[in-house]
């Protein structure tokens, strides 16, 4: 009677074992974005000191020239300044304009009484000390192509003095005594 009793409950066991519900999977995990982060910092950058006694013509000798006719640079004997300063993460690829309210988005710069003097063409040079070969930064141009480093890349060079076509005649002007300046806006597009 006892083995009768055993086999009955292995067969119960086995019928139970064998009872199981279905197994289903799904794929489950964890995930999340990171967006780029990026800053820049645009600087005025101090062209020299002049006399009244001298014409656009000295700035355009130190800072360098943009000829609106031929498109031919004529490069300046001052250094490299910081134009901007960009701090994005490793990796990431920018492009920066210092976009101006002149023609071709260059820079007005205007004189004491607020009268447009000339305009300025922000013309880059290098990133850090690295070399590029040069590149106009003004609004509708397409700016300055890069790679982040996740540190401050500054960005070096001048601001051209731009004679729009036809324009050549204002190297003649005399500089005005007094703060002679121009504004743009630093773009960085990430």
């Amino acid at each position: 009677m006892m083995f009768k009793k055993a086999l009955i409950a292995g067969a119960v066991l086995a019928a139970a074992a064998g009872a199981q519900a279905a197994t289903v999977t799904s794929p489950a995990g964890v995930g999340f974005s990171v967006t780029a982060v990026c800053n820049v910092q645009g600087n005025v950058l101090n062209v020299g000191s002049y006399t009244a006694s001298q014409t656009l013509a000295a700035v355009a000798a130190r800072q360098g020239r943009l000829d609106g006719d031929s498109g031919a640079i004529t490069a300046g004997t001052d250094a490299a300044g910081t134009l901007a300063t960009v701090n994005c993460g490793n990796g990431v690829p920018w492009v920066l304009h210092l976009d101006g309210a002149g023609p071709s988005g260059t820079t007005l710069v205007k004189n004491p009484s607020g009268a447009t003097f000339y305009n300025a063409m922000p013309y880059a040079t290098a990133v850090n000390a690295t070399a590029i070969g040069g590149t106009q930064l003004h609004a509708i141009g397409p700016g300055l192509s890069f790679t982040a480093t996740g540190v401050d890349q500054v960005v070096l060079g001048h601001y051209l003095v731009y004679t729009v076509p036809g324009g050549s005649a204002v190297l003649n002007t005399p500089l005005t005594q007094g703060t002679n300046i121009g504004t743009n806006t630093a773009r960085l597009d990430f």
